[in-house]
């Protein structure tokens, strides 16, 4: 590494942990309302992504008006300062607050697990994703590993994964290969994934919010080949800054076609629809999940998962 380079990562890793002080030691509800008034100043004085933000709800939700849009915009900004006060401060919490913080309904479907198929764990970029793995690393009997992308930045990215591996919760990069993803599951584990972003050519199309989208193919793939059960989960925040976590139980098919990889994914992406309608502010439109655009796919397209595929 250049030293040009190191001397940049080292002074973005300082102040990564300069700026995340007040969060940490402040309490729960003085830290998430400063990372509000934080995401609400962002949103009007340095608006970082805005246009993008703006232009996929009005994608999304056309029949809003351009003030709606507006305030569902800004609103989405308070609940991503939120989250992010909470992910520096939830290594902090042990069993019982994350007991008394989250309700998750539906539990019993943790318990389909098989020694030989594990599950997969599929979520959105919506709510609290990070919340709900520290509830499955402190209170689930069954072992999970969650893919993630490494940051460019090392020293920030370590600080990310030291936060989300704290406790029981296993970290895997996206990186890996398909058959270390196979193996997670053939052990009996669940494989947590996160699948609804722009998966550029490598994808499988289909709709989210009526618009044709990039999807990543491998969890459907992995489910489909070993025959796990695909269980989806939604953490919202609630107004009192608590959680629901709604899972439900997705049932793939044995036939690897990619009309049925596509059928997989495409109630996925209709039960996160509906969740983010409900609640349109706690979705990460930051990303542009519209960029890529189709063209027609053949039936016989391969449906082995590549790398991005896989993870999103």
């Amino acid at each position: 590494m250049k030293t040009s380079k190191f001397l940049r990562y080292r002074f973005e890793y300082w102040g990564l942990l300069l700026a995340v002080v007040p969060w940490y030691y402040l309490p729960r509800r003085a830290s998430l309302a400063l990372g509000s008034f934080l995401g609400w100043l962002v949103a009007h004085v340095i608006p970082i992504r805005r246009d993008v933000v703006e232009s996929n709800l009005l994608r999304a939700f056309p029949h809003k008006s351009t003030k709606e849009i507006s305030k569902l915009a800004v609103k989405t900004y308070q609940h991503f300062g939120r989250m992010i006060a909470e992910f520096v401060r939830q290594d902090k919490y042990d069993a019982r607050d994350l007991e008394e913080l989250i309700t998750v309904h539906n539990s019993e479907l943790l318990d389909l697990i098989q020694e030989d198929t594990g599950a997969v764990l599929l979520l959105g970029h919506f709510g609290n994703w990070e919340i709900f793995a520290r509830w499955l690393a402190c209170l689930n009997d069954h072992e999970t590993v969650a893919l993630e992308r490494p940051q460019d930045n090392p020293f920030v990215s370590d600080y990310i994964s030291k936060k989300r591996r704290y406790g029981n919760l296993s970290m895997m990069s996206i990186f890996e290969s398909t058959s270390a993803f196979m193996s997670v599951l053939q052990s009996g584990k669940i494989l947590m994934m996160l699948a609804d972003q722009d998966a550029r050519r490598r994808g499988v199309f289909v709709d989210f919010f009526d618009i044709p989208s990039s999807t990543p193919r491998g969890s459907a793939v992995f489910a489909s080949r070993l025959k796990a059960p695909i269980i989806l989960a939604f953490p919202i925040m609630m107004p009192d800054n608590t959680y629901e976590v709604i899972l439900e139980r997705m049932t793939p098919g044995t036939n690897r076609t990619n009309n049925a990889i596509r059928g997989i994914l495409q109630q996925y992406m209709a039960r996160l629809q509906f969740h983010v309608s409900n609640h349109p502010e706690q979705y990460f439109w930051f990303h542009r999940r519209w960029k890529t655009q189709p063209k027609k796919q053949s039936a016989t397209d391969s449906v082995a998962p590549s790398l991005a595929g896989a993870a999103g």
